[in-house]
């Protein structure tokens, strides 16, 4: 399964990563998470792809100075 983390970048760039692999897993946060569902939604429609799993979740990542949850 490979992770594609949705930040900056046009939408049709999140599609043809996803159109790249069988199994994609679309990751966003904050501001960006409305073009991750946006991205599923036309991968779902127009390419017959098939939403398995939304999830909501914090996720801890490690710093220099201890460890944060995003």
């Amino acid at each position: 399964m490979t992770e594609i983390l949705v930040g900056d970048k046009p939408l049709k760039s999140y599609i043809f990563a996803a159109l790249m692999h069988e199994e994609p897993r679309i990751k966003a946060r904050g501001k960006h998470i409305k073009k991750a569902i946006d991205a599923a939604c036309i991968l779902e429609r127009s390419f017959g792809y098939t939403i398995t799993e939304v999830k909501l979740a914090s996720e801890a990542m490690e710093l220099p100075e201890g460890e944060k949850y995003v």
